[in-house]
């Protein structure tokens, strides 16, 4: 499965062009396909490659997936028996989130806060060099780190179980296609029903965006980044079956919150990290402090 040349990362998924004419099966079975390729296409990449994109479109890959799956999961009563277990992914799909908070600290959390550590007010030369190589220490215990990690998540995905899952996997949505070819030319009322569907999903991110007001609560904020990724995902799978505006409102309000939360979520997995590594005391206070101070931050700003 892993076999074929190394595929350009697709950083972005364009909206479906589909047709309100179209049944709504045979919808699932493009939106489910090419989700289910482009992870597996990322996970083929990521064999040769050490680039940390590949990584994270390999998981917005699966989150899509799965947010895909759901979403059309009422139209597939009929056929959701016949979907593999997916227990035997479930190791990879933990070593690539692992991963992903270990390339993010090195890419982008430590050289975002680096300069504000190193020069939080050292009251001598001695002091400074010391807070440089606390700081280089960290760097380097988190990139031994992130390269471990990486040969384990290659590991898992040599492993047979893996392949046979996704190939099995694929199959499943294959079959989709073919029981769905008799419907194909059914008039099925597709555009009332995404719009109906997202509108659901809109009201369920609204609700979990409230709770989380006013609210430091990582358990809140996490429910609400995972509704606010799923209204996003569904507006990109049908969102051209939405009022333009109503599309472009959705979508944006989705990126914001996920964008405010996953700032959140990064400090403090930043302090997670420094732990499990045993950094100096004051970095993990330091990490500690940011991930408490953007906490606060956050939920006054959903005010």
């Amino acid at each position: 499965m892993f076999d074929h040349e190394t595929p350009t990362v697709h950083l972005a998924a364009a909206p479906q062009k589909l047709s309100s004419a179209r049944s709504i099966r045979v919808v699932a079975v493009k939106v489910l396909g090419e989700a289910l390729t482009q992870f597996i296409s990322q996970l083929t990449a990521m064999r040769v490659s050490d680039e940390p994109e590949v990584v994270h479109q390999a998981r917005v890959a699966w989150r899509r997936w799965k947010s895909d799956f759901r979403l059309f999961k009422p139209t597939l009563q009929n056929v959701e028996a016949g979907i593999p277990a997916l227990t035997p992914l479930q190791p990879l799909l933990m070593g690539l989130g692992a991963l992903r908070d270990l390339d993010v600290a090195l890419t982008e959390t430590l050289p975002q806060w680096r300069s504000i550590y190193i020069d939080g007010s050292p009251k001598s030369s001695a002091a400074l060099a010391r807070r440089r190589r606390c700081w280089r220490q960290l760097s380097e215990d988190l990139q031994r780190s992130a390269d471990e990690q990486r040969s384990l998540v290659r590991s898992e995905l040599a492993d047979p179980a893996v392949v046979a899952t996704l190939l099995a996997l694929t199959e499943w949505v294959d079959s989709l296609s073919k029981t769905s070819q008799s419907a194909a030319s059914e008039t099925v009322p597709l555009r009332r029903w995404a719009r109906h569907r997202l509108a659901d999903w809109h009201r369920c991110f609204k609700v979990a965006f409230k709770s989380a007001r006013h609210s430091a609560n990582p358990e809140q904020q996490h429910r609400a980044r995972i509704l606010a990724k799923r209204l996003r995902y569904g507006v990109e799978a049908l969102g051209n079956l939405l009022p333009a505006q109503r599309r472009r409102r959705w979508r944006q309000q989705a990126v914001e919150l996920q964008a405010r939360l996953g700032s959140a979520r990064d400090l403090r997995q930043a302090h997670a990290l420094a732990v499990s590594v045993a950094a100096a005391d004051d970095i993990q206070t330091f990490w500690l402090r940011l991930a408490d101070e953007s906490a606060e931050l956050t939920a006054d700003q959903s005010s």
